[in-house]
Protein backbone atom coordinates (compact mmCIF):
# COMPACT_ATOMS: atom_id res chain seq x y z
CA UNK A 1 0.00 0.00 0.00
CA UNK A 2 1.29 3.35 -0.88
CA UNK A 3 1.52 6.38 1.37
CA UNK A 4 -1.50 7.97 -0.34
CA UNK A 5 -3.56 5.20 -0.04
CA UNK A 6 -2.52 4.82 3.36
CA UNK A 7 -3.05 8.59 4.39
CA UNK A 8 -6.53 8.43 2.59
CA UNK A 9 -7.39 5.07 4.09
CA UNK A 10 -6.57 6.49 7.42
CA UNK A 11 -8.76 9.70 6.76
CA UNK A 12 -11.50 7.10 6.27
CA UNK A 13 -12.17 7.23 2.71
CA UNK A 14 -12.36 3.96 0.92
CA UNK A 15 -9.54 3.99 -1.52
CA UNK A 16 -11.11 3.03 -5.36
CA UNK A 17 -7.83 3.43 -7.77
CA UNK A 18 -4.13 5.02 -7.31
CA UNK A 19 -1.01 4.87 -9.09
CA UNK A 20 1.86 7.09 -10.49
CA UNK A 21 2.11 9.14 -13.06
CA UNK A 22 4.06 11.46 -15.28
CA UNK A 23 6.16 8.55 -16.25
CA UNK A 24 7.50 9.84 -20.02
CA UNK A 25 8.70 12.75 -17.42
CA UNK A 26 10.53 10.51 -14.47
CA UNK A 27 14.00 9.70 -16.72
CA UNK A 28 14.11 13.57 -17.30
CA UNK A 29 13.68 14.82 -14.18
CA UNK A 30 15.98 12.59 -12.23
CA UNK A 31 18.57 13.30 -15.08
CA UNK A 32 18.33 16.77 -14.89
CA UNK A 33 18.06 17.03 -11.00
CA UNK A 34 21.27 14.64 -10.76
CA UNK A 35 23.12 16.97 -13.68
CA UNK A 36 22.01 20.09 -11.57
CA UNK A 37 23.75 18.31 -8.22
CA UNK A 38 26.80 18.20 -10.44
CA UNK A 39 27.20 21.86 -10.76
CA UNK A 40 26.14 23.60 -7.92
CA UNK A 41 26.59 23.39 -3.92
CA UNK A 42 23.79 22.80 -1.63
CA UNK A 43 20.48 25.73 -2.09
CA UNK A 44 18.53 25.76 1.52
CA UNK A 45 15.83 28.12 3.28
CA UNK A 46 12.98 29.63 1.16
CA UNK A 47 15.31 31.32 -1.81
CA UNK A 48 16.80 28.22 -3.12
CA UNK A 49 13.62 26.63 -2.81
CA UNK A 50 11.77 29.01 -4.76
CA UNK A 51 15.36 28.99 -7.09
CA UNK A 52 14.66 25.67 -8.01
CA UNK A 53 11.22 26.11 -8.54
CA UNK A 54 11.64 28.20 -11.13
CA UNK A 55 14.28 25.99 -12.71
CA UNK A 56 11.97 23.05 -13.00
CA UNK A 57 8.99 24.58 -13.98
CA UNK A 58 10.28 26.71 -17.08
CA UNK A 59 8.29 25.64 -20.02
CA UNK A 60 10.26 25.55 -23.67
CA UNK A 61 7.75 25.33 -25.81
CA UNK A 62 8.92 22.75 -28.33
CA UNK A 63 10.01 20.62 -25.19
CA UNK A 64 6.39 21.27 -24.05
CA UNK A 65 4.64 19.63 -26.96
CA UNK A 66 6.77 16.55 -27.21
CA UNK A 67 6.00 15.75 -23.34
CA UNK A 68 2.54 16.48 -24.05
CA UNK A 69 2.48 14.01 -27.06
CA UNK A 70 4.21 11.38 -24.76
CA UNK A 71 2.01 12.23 -21.54
CA UNK A 72 -1.09 11.85 -24.06
CA UNK A 73 -0.17 7.94 -23.99
CA UNK A 74 -0.76 7.40 -19.90
CA UNK A 75 -4.64 8.56 -20.56
CA UNK A 76 -6.26 5.27 -22.02
CA UNK A 77 -4.26 3.41 -19.17
CA UNK A 78 -5.73 5.23 -16.67
CA UNK A 79 -8.78 5.54 -18.00
CA UNK A 80 -8.76 2.14 -17.58
CA UNK A 81 -7.81 1.83 -14.13
CA UNK A 82 -4.15 0.44 -14.51
CA UNK A 83 -1.67 1.11 -12.27
CA UNK A 84 2.11 2.65 -13.30
CA UNK A 85 5.14 1.79 -12.71
CA UNK A 86 7.06 4.56 -12.08
CA UNK A 87 5.75 8.53 -12.15
CA UNK A 88 6.79 11.85 -10.81
CA UNK A 89 3.12 12.44 -9.44
CA UNK A 90 0.31 10.67 -7.79
CA UNK A 91 -3.44 9.81 -8.63
CA UNK A 92 -5.83 8.69 -5.97
CA UNK A 93 -9.70 8.24 -6.17
CA UNK A 94 -11.34 7.78 -3.05
CA UNK A 95 -14.86 8.05 -1.91
CA UNK A 96 -16.67 7.73 1.90
CA UNK A 97 -17.29 4.66 3.32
Amino acid sequence: MSHLERVLAESGLRVEYCTQFMAALFPLMWLGRRLAALGRKPETGPQGDRDLFVRELRVVPVVDGLLTRLLEIEVPLIARRWRLPLGTSLLGIAAKR
